[in-house]
């Protein structure tokens, strides 16, 4: 009786785990990169997605990027994470940021990412606005 138990449990057990209920895909899906130049753009990702978003930074002059929208049932904010790149021709250090987002649910969301100085969200110097629909890829 045990035997046909213990990996049904086990089995039940690793989808309670797993976000949303169900398992991650086994066929790994590759990374959505976006730019700067994407925002405006409406993207179709499917569940279990990864999106990058890179966006050039200038921290040393109190510029940085701030996540200001996302609905996280469809989306989940997984980090971010600074990378500097050397320097310009005019000496100025080139900086970006890098922020990484799953796609764990159905649906739509938008994305905004202000780029501010001191957090003066009235008036940002940049934005980057896009929107998410998640839909269901090959299971």
């Amino acid at each position: 009786m045990f035997r046909f138990m213990i990996p049904a449990m086990a089995g039940a057990l690793a989808m309670a785990l797993l976000p949303g209920g169900c398992p991650a895909r086994s066929v790994p899906v590759a990374t959505i990169r976006l730019t700067s130049a994407d925002t405006g753009r409406t993207i179709e990702v499917e569940r279990w997605q990864r999106i990058r978003v890179r966006l050039s930074a200038n921290t040393a002059a109190g510029l940085t990027w701030t996540l200001t929208e996302l609905n996280q049932d469809v989306l989940e904010f997984q980090g971010r994470e600074d990378a500097r790149l050397g320097l310009s021709s005019n000496d100025e250090l080139l900086q970006e940021e890098n922020w990484y987002f799953r796609a764990i649910g159905l649906g739509s969301t938008p994305v905004r990412l202000l780029y501010t100085q001191g957090g003066d969200f009235t008036q940002p110097v940049n934005i980057f606005a896009i929107t998410v629909v998640v839909v269901v890829g090959e299971e």
